[in-house]
């Protein structure tokens, strides 16, 4: 029996395999697949376990012929049993191991260890083993948890000191280990439980050493809770035996036990004692018990004189001192308070009355209830059940759902949830499960699929088919590349799924008990997924929780969601405590009476967590709970903030800074007293996390003052003003930063507080004495950052102070203009241009000059700019003729992306001057484009197209007969695609009469058209030009004339011969192929030559180095296709001889250089390693590059190009026998060394005096 008391067969059985027909073509298909080497008994098994999807069967082939798997027809064993000692080729080698039970200890000798090892929550686990270092002689693996070194016992306070010590890279030897192994899920066992083998083993054993059938289905569910019921004698509620079947995870025995213990096992809000005193009229509600004695004290001024306690939410008195106020007004112990001034208190919480009793004035007067004597028990009994004790230092106090590190580390609690639930679920449970798991945008089940019960217990041939696939899916988790996350998040949004098909179907028990179980069962799954510390996996289930909630009908949902937030608090693992904070929202505006009270004092409990994670998650849940809430519980909200604020924690204190900016919405709901008693509240805290020592949170704050300042209001502006100009002389540059960016919009928010106000003065006021002069001393920071902020912020502070305010600005503008940083003054030039209805006149005329500048600077950036600027400026005002001619010398520039700033500046210009103007003045400069050669000529196209499509081009005269000339008679392709794009951009202005003097050039043009891409344009154009007859193309006809110039104008490309011959032209086309290949090679050599010369300057820019990267990619991927088009003439492929060398064969060699290059290695973040011609993160030979060509998979990829050039040149690895052997004597290689070697020597002894 294990832990849950399920037998270990029983728990781990695979149902039987099912025959199902297979289709003969899907069988003749695979055969044609797999090449005919394959029989049909083989063939007939992967149909059989991929379920007659090919696709599947063609995986399963490659994956059992993967090295390693003896047998693979069977399922995959997992074992937990202890790793077979290494052996050594002599017994007197460096390494000792011995293995224990589940641990195993390694005595090293060799400190050469070649491993990476880290801290992850407190345990030291193995990251990476290198191949041929001492831990990998030692058969230490990855993920193994080191526990003990040299008889130290790994603990939190040792973790790091041990950590730095393994690290080095020669460790001080000899040295004793101790590990435990990665894959054994159940850890360290209990003493008083016998250990059990939970070893998942093959159908076939299981099947061959049972004596009976296993059994599959919900009516194995049903007896069990059926014998439950009759062994309780009906004196339990069907959902608490519910609740402790699914714990036990099916035994019977366990369940019965627990349900009989005379202390609850489950925890559960509902109902606490002294519920049914709720109430919140203000009055004491003690209708349920009229006979219970209430009795009044009053406290004048002093101490109190009394001790209380939370018990459950309920003041409890525990002590009264002798002589005090209490002790005068005879206040016994154990009376529960229940009244204060004659208001009831039974509606809050414990906290909540305290914050009442310290900030009413006094007297106060006191109502307390004396209870019964079993009554304060039962509440003790009661809380002693529902709330985690973890910091006890009695452990027979600590009260916590304990879970082992290897469930919170890895997905096993959920994998062995999940196989029991299997074993259960009805089969129409198990087809829906599967198809949504395996089909992601299977989300609603459709409404005509109802439930029916499995026929005698027996599964539905699909159930079984089912049932089968997801039970092979969770065993062979661990054998993905990512231990199974893939997995478990299908098969959270199946269950998802499966619940919100329930859930309508639930609310009847009666009815639909089956559905209701099934929905028990996937609550469940999720409680224990819940453990996962892996932030993927615990966003599913949060988000399935959320929907499940939402679709729950009131009484389903007050029956199943309570009670799971009451255990999921009660784990030990921070990631499951934190799901209550984030159902908490949903789950407190559903529920009432005295379940609000318990939720408040959950929050309370979670905001005081040992987890800083957890009181994280608190804080940001915060507003949300607050909006829930509603203005009846503003103070208790205003008290969680106050905590919240003053926590150790820098983490949650920066979220506070925005839970408290996120109550703007909840204060507007209250009325204006209660809303300024909750703002001088707030301020305090707001006025902490300005002062505060971490600098995140000043950040955090200032960047948030303007909504703030809609929380706070207009009567604390002032103080929040102050509060910046503080922070924009911070110490610390990205608080000056975020200072900078913030400042117009405060002065926004101060202005749109005051327009229903006579005060607008003083809000200006207040711009212009604080925050301008606070902006102004950060335009003169020594922090560059901090001055490009402040000059990227002056287009929002012109358009907000416009041109009758922008003045104030100008000093300001002048000095950032002229400032040593070239990015601080293109940065001011931008925004003026951005903010050119705004400007004064005195800015304006700055700007015009500074923009000339630009435009005749050397970096081609700059000159892009001075076409930005003007296309901003025309955006919003008319353009001065100095920036016109600006814009039209700038179209004739030598950098391509000038000319594209340029014509999209020349387009604005033209939109806001009108087609006059370009008629006037800009068809001159496209004219003269259209003259140019081949760079010039496309972007006098592109001019033509962008102003076509926008109508701005009143007469087309000028135009047309140009465009129409370049898009037939031109002899480049590119040309050609280009002016045909104008025309259709053109034709839906032309009148159709200007189609009759072109159409027969057009229609010849059209029939000796070769290229595909052009081709496709003629399409277009033939709805306007119409088709040809067939008189129109005989000899004589105008087209017919019109096709003989076309022919001599474009003359044909005369094919080169080829640089060099390679002798194996088969056919005689292949010259033009040769010539290609050898094109493609000479630019792919020079890439390499440019990238060696940018890596070993050790001055180039990042994007400079990325730039080359990509180029040497790009040229490589085109010789290998070039190669292959070249060899698809020919009936037998040989290889293509460069210099004497089969150049597809070197090129996996050839760019090894790279992985010597410091400078590559910085611009990138990691090394590229060898064996890539490619310049890609795995290289040849990452396992991705093994997968078929043929793979379907494949299908569709980005990088399909590269995977299929990789594959080529493995194959010429193949063919040739093996990888190619660089030369010694490499030149890349050797001046690549040499390089680094000097750059390293300079480093270290500074630059040699030659």
């Amino acid at each position: 029996m294990d832990d849950a008391g399920l037998p270990a067969d029983a728990a781990t059985i695979v149902p039987p395999a099912t025959n199902p027909s297979l289709d003969p073509q899907a069988i003749a298909s695979l055969k044609d697949l797999l090449d005919n080497n394959v029989t049909d008994a083989e063939l007939r098994d992967l149909l059989t376990r991929s379920h007659g999807d090919l696709s599947d069967a063609v995986g399963l082939y490659f994956l059992d012929k993967t090295p390693g798997q003896d047998n693979p027809s069977k399922s995959p064993v997992v074992s937990i049993t202890p790793p077979p000692t290494p052996t050594f080729s002599s017994p007197d080698g460096p390494h000792k191991v011995l293995h224990t039970n589940e641990e195993y200890e390694v005595e090293l000798t060799d400190g050469v260890l070649k491993w990476t090892i880290g801290n992850v929550l407190g345990r030291i686990v193995v990251q990476d083993v290198v191949v041929g270092g001492a831990a990998h002689k030692a058969n230490i693996q990855k993920a193994d948890v080191l526990i003990a070194c040299s008889g130290h016992v790994i603990k939190e306070t040792n973790v790091a000191p041990i950590v730095t010590r393994l690290s080095k890279e020669v460790v001080n030897v000899p040295v004793l280990l101790r590990f435990r192994r990665a894959d054994h899920t159940h850890g360290h066992h209990d003493d008083r439980k016998p250990s059990v083998d939970t070893s998942v083993v093959p159908t076939e054993l299981l099947l061959s050493s049972s004596s009976s059938p296993v059994e599959y289905g919900i009516h194995i569910m049903a007896r069990a809770l059926e014998s439950m019921r009759q062994a309780a004698a009906d004196k339990y509620p069907s959902d608490l035996l519910l609740l402790h079947y699914v714990w036990s995870q099916g035994n019977v025995a366990v369940a019965m036990d627990q349900l009989f213990h005379p202390v609850p096992h489950f925890p559960n809000f509902d109902q606490v004692v002294g519920h049914e005193w709720y109430s919140t009229d203000g009055h004491v509600n003690n209708r349920a018990h009229p006979d219970w004695p209430l009795y009044d004290a009053s406290f004048p001024t002093g101490p109190m004189g009394i001790t209380v306690e939370n018990i459950h939410e309920r003041t409890i008195i525990v002590n009264v001192k002798d002589g005090t106020s209490a002790a005068y007004a005879n206040v016994s112990v154990d009376s529960w308070l229940v009244a204060i001034n004659g208001e009831g208190v039974t509606h809050l919480t414990h906290r909540e009355t305290l914050h009442r009793i310290h900030t009413l004035p006094r007297p106060l007067l006191l109502t307390f209830c004396v209870t019964p004597a079993p009554w304060l028990p039962a509440l003790k009994q009661t809380m002693d059940v529902n709330i985690r004790m973890a910091q006890s230092a009695n452990p027979t106090e600590r009260h916590e759902l304990v879970v082992s590190d290897d469930d919170r580390t890895s997905f096993g609690r959920f994998q062995r949830k999940l196989l029991w639930v299997l074993q259960v679920l009805p089969s129409i449970a198990c087809e829906i499960l599967h198809v949504s798991a395996l089909n992601a945008t299977y989300n609603v089940v459709p409404a005509d699929l109802l439930y029916t019960a499995d026929v005698d217990g027996i599964d539905t041939t699909d159930g079984a088919v089912a049932r089968r696939a997801l039970m092979a899916m969770v065993h062979g988790m661990g054998l993905h590349a990512d231990k199974g996350e893939s997995v478990v998040l299908d098969l959270v949004r199946g269950l998802a799924v499966l619940a919100q098909w329930c859930a309508p179907n639930s609310a009847t028990e009666s009815h639909h008990q089956h559905l209701w179980w099934v929905l028990h069962l996937v609550l469940d799954v999720f409680e224990n997924g819940s453990v996962m510390e892996k932030s993927t996996t615990w966003d599913a289930i949060v988000d399935s929780l959320k929907a499940l909630g939402a679709a729950l009908s009131p009484s389903a949902f007050l029956r199943t969601f309570p009670p799971l937030l009451a255990r999921l608090s009660l784990y030990s693992s921070p990631s499951s405590r934190i799901i209550p904070l984030a159902l908490l929202p949903l789950t407190y505006a559903r529920v009432h009476g005295d379940l609000r009270v318990q939720f408040r004092g959950l929050f309370e409990r979670l905001t005081m967590d040992d987890a800083p994670l957890v009181r994280r998650a608190a804080v940001f849940v915060l507003p949300s709970l607050a909006r829930v809430a509603g203005p009846d519980a503003i103070a208790w909200v205003v008290q969680s903030a106050e905590k919240l604020s003053a926590d150790h924690s820098d983490l949650v204190r920066l979220y506070a800074v925005q839970a408290v900016a996120d109550l703007g919405d909840v204060l507007s709901g209250l009325d204006d007293p209660a809303r300024r008693l909750v703002r001088c509240q707030l301020l305090p805290l707001v006025n902490s996390f300005v002062t505060d020592s971490d600098w995140q949170i000043r950040h955090q704050t200032v960047a948030l003052v303007p909504t703030l300042l809609h929380v706070l209001g207009r009567d604390f502006a002032d103080v929040l003003v102050d509060h910046y100009v503080e922070l924009a002389g911070d110490a610390n540059m990205e608080v000056r930063i975020a200072a900078t960016r913030s400042a117009f919009p405060i002065s926004a928010a101060l202005s749109s507080s005051e327009k229903a106000s006579d005060d607008d003065e003083a809000m200006h006021a207040k711009v212009a004495l604080s925050i301008l002069p606070a902006l102004s001393s950060l335009s003169r920071d020594p922090c560059a950052s901090v001055r490009r902020a402040v000059a990227a912020s002056l287009g929002a502070a012109l358009a907000m102070l416009r041109a009758s305010q922008g003045d104030v600005l100008v000093p300001m503008i002048q000095q950032l203009i002229v400032d040593k940083d070239v990015v601080v003054a293109q940065t001011v030039v931008e925004q003026l241009a951005t903010a050119s209805a705004h400007l004064p006149d005195e800015l304006e005329a700055l700007v015009v000059v500074h923009v000339d500048k630009l435009s005749k600077q050397r970096p081609w950036r700059s000159r892009l700019l001075a076409a930005e600027c003007v296309r901003h400026w025309t955006e919003h005002k008319t353009l001065p003729p100095s920036l016109v001619v600006v814009a039209l010398s700038l179209l004739q520039d030598t950098v391509s992306q000038v000319r594209l700033g340029a014509v999209h500046a020349l387009v604005q210009v033209t939109a806001r001057h009108g087609p006059d103007w370009f008629q006037a003045t800009g068809v001159g400069p496209v004219l003269s484009l259209l003259d140019q050669p081949f760079q010039l000529r496309l972007t006098g196209l592109e001019a033509c197209r962008e102003l076509a499509q926008r109508n701005l081009i009143p007469n087309h005269d000028a135009l047309f007969d140009r465009v129409v000339e370049a898009a037939t008679a031109s002899k480049t392709g590119n040309i050609r695609v280009k002016a045909l794009d104008v025309l259709v951009a053109m034709a839906p202005h032309l009148p159709p009469c200007t189609w009759d003097t072109v159409r027969p050039t057009l229609h010849a043009s059209f029939g000796m058209e070769d290229d595909v891409e052009v081709q496709s344009r003629h399409v277009h154009l033939l709805v306007y030009v119409g088709s040809a007859d067939e008189a129109d193309m005989e000899p004589g006809s105008a087209m017919w004339t019109e096709r003989l110039r076309l022919e001599t104008t474009r003359m044909k490309r005369t094919r080169l011969q080829p640089l060099a011959s390679v002798s194996h032209a088969q056919y005689p086309s292949q010259a033009a192929e040769e010539l290609d290949v050898l094109k493609a090679i000479v630019c792919r050599e020079l890439s390499l030559d440019q990238l060696l010369d940018v890596t070993t300057s050790f001055e180039a820019s990042p994007a400079d180095i990325l730039s080359c990267v990509l180029r040497v990619r790009d040229t490589s991927v085109a010789v290998v296709e070039a190669v292959a088009t070249w060899r698809s003439f020919m009936v037998r492929p040989v290889p293509f001889l460069w210099r004497g060398v089969n150049y597809v064969h070197r090129m996996a060699s050839d760019g090894d250089f790279v992985s010597k290059s410091t400078a590559l290695h910085h611009a990138l973040g990691f090394k590229l390693k060898r064996r890539n011609p490619f310049c890609t993160v795995p290289g040849l030979d990452a396992p991705w590059m093994q997968i078929p060509r043929d793979d379907p998979s494949a299908a569709g990829l980005t990088g399909d190009r590269l995977h299929k050039a990789a594959m080529c040149i493995l194959e010429e690895e193949g063919r040739m026998g093996g990888p190619y052997k660089p030369p010694s004597t490499d030149a890349r290689w050797a001046f690549m060394v040499q390089r680094e070697a000097e750059h390293v020597t300079q480093l270290r002894f500074g630059k040699l005096n030659t």
